[in-house]
């Protein structure tokens, strides 16, 4: 990638502040995929790298901007981008929090510490990425890049603090007569709809033998569901990930839960998806959600889950 076009890039409003400018701007040539916001919402803004336990995080509320942006090019790198935007935000004063590329952050799981728009607005290469954590007073972004074959896919945050609240009024009454909503399971509600937005979505209700692979009575009932879900959306090809608590030895919750995996992605292709679209990875206690010093702790951070892939 040339000078002369970071050159341009970076002349454009290097004074603006990130409440001012709304986003960080992106290298010539690159086209605007996706912009959500400004919207009063709850972002977990990562300050470190994902190790054993999950990454530190401050918990922003304000007005969150969400943009991304697509570059074909196939000579630019990942890294040559993100130094670009290091320059950038290095001349407007910005404080970096966070710095880190590939394995560095911590590798496959990272992608959901941070929170992805769905494809093809945005794709992330878990092996080929760079993330930048930035505070401006009491503004904050990140940017994350990455190269998809060959395009490279840039995610802009930003989160400026705000008081802004709707008005809470007393609640309307239920009309006599009506009848009462059934909400149906998060499972059936929520499934695709987390799973396109997030990236990856647990799949709740997928049990298994104590310390084995095999699945549970009425385990395949639920994966039912899900298979249906999966051929509504031929489009979309997943990864089957296998997690464990961290009872025993890593090597061993990571064959454990790689196995695991496999049997609910076998399931699914028995249910009708395309092997094909279905891969298995185990990765054991490595991405908990929880603790794991209680019972409680434990048995969630044992799961299975889907992840998009391109």
């Amino acid at each position: 990638m040339g000078a002369g076009r970071w050159a341009l890039w970076l002349a454009v409003a290097l004074s603006a502040s990130l409440a001012e400018a709304a986003d960080l701007g992106a290298p010539e040539g690159a086209v605007a995929t996706a912009d959500v916001g400004p919207r009063i919402e709850i972002y977990d803004f990562p300050t470190g790298p994902l190790g054993p336990e999950p990454p530190p995080i401050l918990r922003l509320r304000g007005d969150v901007i969400w943009h991304t942006y697509r570059l074909d090019d196939p000579d630019a790198s990942v890294e040559a981008v993100m130094q670009g935007y290091r320059t950038r935000v290095a001349s407007q004063g910005f404080e970096t929090l966070l710095d880190c590329a590939g394995r560095e952050c911590g590798g496959f799981d990272y992608r959901f510490t941070i929170g992805l728009i769905p494809a093809p607005a945005m794709r992330m290469d878990v092996e080929d990425f760079a993330h930048l954590s930035l505070k401006d007073g009491t503004d904050y972004a990140t940017i994350l890049v990455s190269r998809v074959l060959r395009a490279i896919f840039i995610q802009i945050v930003t989160v400026t603090p705000s008081g802004e609240a709707i008005e809470i009024v007393e609640a309307p009454k239920v009309p006599a007569g009506a009848e009462p909503v059934q909400p149906k399971t998060e499972t059936d509600r929520n499934l695709l709809e987390v799973l396109l937005r997030d990236g990856h979505v647990r799949l709740a209700d997928v049990d298994f033998a104590t310390g084995g692979a095999t699945l549970a009575p009425g385990s395949e009932a639920r994966l039912s569901r899900v298979a249906e879900l999966l051929n509504g959306r031929p489009d979309l090809n997943v990864v089957v990930v296998g997690h464990s608590d961290n009872e025993g030895s890593l090597d061993g919750n990571i064959a454990l839960s790689r196995s695991r995996a496999q049997a609910v992605a076998d399931a699914l292709a028995r249910l009708g998806v395309d092997a094909l679209r279905l891969e298995a990875r185990g990765i054991g206690y490595l991405s908990p959600i929880t603790t794991n010093d209680t019972p409680e702790g434990r048995a969630m951070n044992r799961r299975v889950e889907l992840v998009i892939r391109d």
